[in-house]
């Protein structure tokens, strides 16, 4: 008998021709290759089920390699999981999804659209394996799965030899059993858990880290489970200068520390299926941000079952580990300023390809097609001749042969589920072959089998100088963008325009398509012949006939030599309806004009204006109604601005009059409250009522006291408007 530690997570033992691994850590499969060990046909479950981010329970591929290479099933024998029962519970679970993936049922209960449910059902029963009757083998049909018995010992191997068993004595350690009258311990095996599990294979350090761009690709592994010596296929893509990743495969993050990017840079995965090469998810699952997980909702919830199987939680505690995004194949769907089509390919388990397109900053748009794991065409040509395969669905799947892309990213795994090279070898198509290492057959002129590390790009970065980037983060500071990823997509996707003075930017009564931040100069702004205001560096202009789908209301024309940055309307929809800030742009091009106009406020810059437009409150009142009772003590300290209509005031119960004895009445453009100077002395106890209907602008005091603390200038304003006052009504009062 031969022990041998592979690895942290994993020991193998040999008796003849008997093998088995203790511990079965993620691509353990190409390091029994790479040692040239035998491959097991054993697996013993280990206590502790991950280590560092790697699941140490991976038997997809070893129990492939038992499938398809050794041939073990068609000899008559199954592959052995030994385990307790919980432990074997959760295996068969987790390979139930991966293997034959969900049932109807499950997907009723998930509320997957029946087409879409009937389509898998077809693909998925088409490609399962079966019996020589034609039955759908279940997983216990392929897998014995073996439970401890009460003192802890199952049988490990009895054909041929003498028997041995393994008994568990905890904490990741086993006894090798002898024959059954003894049971004398021949060996003690201990899974080592020293140090982190470590790929099989060489991650070559970049020379220069992969920096953002608009649109590429770097293809941080780009072969298949069972190759020992390279990394099986992922992909980085920046999309506007965000991170995302397409799937997780094995040692993702070593990948990315590679190429000089640090996780936090992937603000979310693209999850095409969940077969083990294609997610290895526990590093971002147990990480320190939520990571975000784009997929289609039946995939979502194999994740969640093969997730919780591995940390030995529910799917549903497993949910509360990461935000989901929902996709639906054949549904257009904007993300991170781009547009993406995803498509189911044809697989043994539920699995997408997608179309992507991002716009350069002209608006030329520019597509890449990444297949997924997709069936070969011989196999769809079958599946079509015995009417498995509509011709309509048959076209979809190989239309992309006939458009044209910047880039096409194509599955050439070739074997029983996936497309071979020989399905495009004579396309002209700038082709990208993944899930292999090499191919010997010919090729297309523009077709290359990818190596791990590459790296296509196809809309280069054009960074935004710091100082106009300042610019437009100190006028998004005043937004609640709740994706913060927008920040990246906009600078990215963004134009910068130098204007001449005397330049009209918009015209009055033209449409609008364009958003645009000031990030240098001044420009005017006129309506129906009168100027109405003068925008500076931190303004912006043109969302309202974007946001309504109206005309210009305004014509904006430079004053001076001046810098805008300009945002496509349809990009700058996007990130309104993504961040919910619909209301927040259309309160400040209705309310704006009463900040800059109050005496209070009046001569604030862009930024100061729209930070109080943004924390006051819109109200209205009817004639008569009371808007501040006397004895009120929060709601007096607030501070009302009159946009329409008047307001009488009262203090001690009596109405305040001017100087010539008139109700003091408070009309548009004023303001009063707690404090304010309306005479020779501030308010102290006041009551205020609507004249007539009346609408205002209520500027919270804390958030009134929380301006004056955070911008001097508030602060500074509001006290030389007290000032003047002040000494008006002392004049007024010795003059009378």
């Amino acid at each position: 008998m031969e022990i041998s530690p592979v690895q942290t997570g994993c020991v193998h033992l040999q008796r003849g021709s008997f093998s088995a691994i203790f511990g079965c850590p993620s691509e353990i499969l190409k390091t029994v290759l790479s040692k040239k060990l035998p491959v097991p046909e054993c697996v013993v479950l280990p206590d502790t089920t991950h280590h560092g981010g790697v699941s140490l329970v991976a038997l997809e591929f070893p129990f492939y390699h038992f499938l398809f290479i050794q041939g073990g099933l068609s000899q008559g024998r199954k592959y052995r999981v030994i385990g307790t029962k919980a432990a074997c519970d959760r295996m068969r679970e987790m390979l139930r999804v991966t293997l034959l993936g969900p049932t109807d049922a499950e997907m009723k209960h998930w509320k997957i659209n029946k087409n879409v449910r009937e389509t898998l059902r077809v693909d998925l029963d088409y490609l399962a394996l079966k019996d020589k009757d034609g039955h759908i083998l279940q997983i216990d049909d392929m897998i014995d799965f073996v439970t401890y018995d009460q003192t802890g010992t199952a049988l490990l191997h009895a054909e041929g030899e003498e028997a041995l068993y393994v008994r568990r004595l905890g904490n990741d350690r086993f006894a090798v059993l002898g024959e059954e009258n003894s049971r004398n311990i021949v060996e003690t095996i201990v899974i080592p858990k020293d140090g982190k599990v470590a790929p099989p294979y060489e991650i070559p350090m970049s020379r220069s880290p992969c920096l953002p761009s608009n649109f590429s690709i770097t293809l941080l592994g780009a072969s298949n489970g069972f190759d020992p010596s390279h990394p099986t296929t992922c992909y980085l893509l920046w999309i506007n200068g965000v991170g995302v990743l397409w799937d997780c495969a094995p040692f993702a993050g070593e990948q990315l520390k590679a190429r000089g990017v640090p996780r936090e840079a992937v603000q979310a995965i693209i999850l095409t299926h969940v077969h083990d090469d294609h997610c290895s998810f526990l590093e971002f699952l147990l990480d320190r941000q939520k990571p975000r997980v784009i997929t289609t909702r039946e995939i979502f919830e194999c994740f969640l079952i093969k997730m919780g199987a591995i940390v030995g939680e529910s799917p549903d505690q497993v949910r509360e580990y990461v935000d989901f995004t929902e996709i639906q194949c054949g549904r257009p769907t904007k993300l991170y300023g781009a547009e993406f089509n995803f498509r189911y390919g044809v697989h043994s388990i539920p699995a997408f390809g997608a179309e992507i397109a991002v716009q350069d900053k002209t608006g030329m748009p520019h597509r890449v097609y990444f297949s997924g794991d997709t069936l070969h065409f011989k196999g769809l040509d079958d599946m079509k001749a015995k009417g498995f395969l509509t011709p309509e669905r048959d076209q979809q799947l190989r239309e992309f042969l006939r458009r044209s892309w910047d880039l096409c990213v194509l599955d050439g795994g070739g074997g029983a589920i996936h497309m071979e090279p020989q399905d495009f070898a004579n396309s002209e198509l700038r082709i990208c072959i993944t899930h292999r290492s090499s191919f010997d057959g010919s090729l297309g002129p523009n077709t290359h089998v990818a190596k791990s590390g590459e790296t296509v790009e196809i809309v280069p970065a054009q960074p935004v100088h710091p100082y106009h980037a300042q610019a437009i983060l100190e006028a998004l500071q005043l937004f609640d963008v709740k994706d913060r990823t927008w920040i990246d997509v906009l600078m990215a996707r963004g134009r910068l325009r130098e204007v001449a003075p005397g330049e009209v930017v918009v015209e009055e009564g033209t449409k609008g398509d364009t958003f645009y931040f000031v990030l240098a100069g001044n420009l005017d702004v006129w309506s129906h012949g009168q100027k109405v205001t003068t925008l500076a560096r931190g303004d912006f202009f043109g969302e309202i006939a974007i946001l309504q789908g109206t005309e210009r209301t305004a014509t904006v024309k430079a004053a001076g030599p001046s810098t805008l940055f300009e945002l496509p309307g349809a990009l700058f929809m996007d990130f309104v309806t993504a961040n919910n800030l619909r209301e927040a742009f259309s309160r400040l091009w209705r309310d704006r004009q009463y900040i800059q106009e109050v005496e209070l406020f009046a001569g604030l810059d862009a930024r100061a204006t729209h930070r109080i437009t943004l924390e006051s409150e819109s109200r209205s009142y009817k004639k008569g109604e009371q808007i501040v009772r006397e004895n009120e003590v929060s709601g007096a300290r607030n501070i009302f601005i009159v946009k329409k209509g008047a307001v009488r005031l009262y203090e001690r119960g009596k109405m305040l009059k001017d100087e010539r004895g008139r109700p003091l009445l408070v009309k548009a453009g004023g303001f009063f409250g707690k404090n304010v100077q309306l005479g020779p002395e501030p308010l102290r106890r006041y009551a205020a009522v609507a004249d007539t209907a009346a609408d205002l602008l209520v500027l919270d005091a804390r958030k009134l006291d929380q301006l004056q603390h955070e911008m001097p200038l508030v602060r500074h304003r509001i006290r030389l408007t007290m000032d003047d006052r002040k000494a008006a009504g002392a004049q007024a009062k010795s003059a009378s």
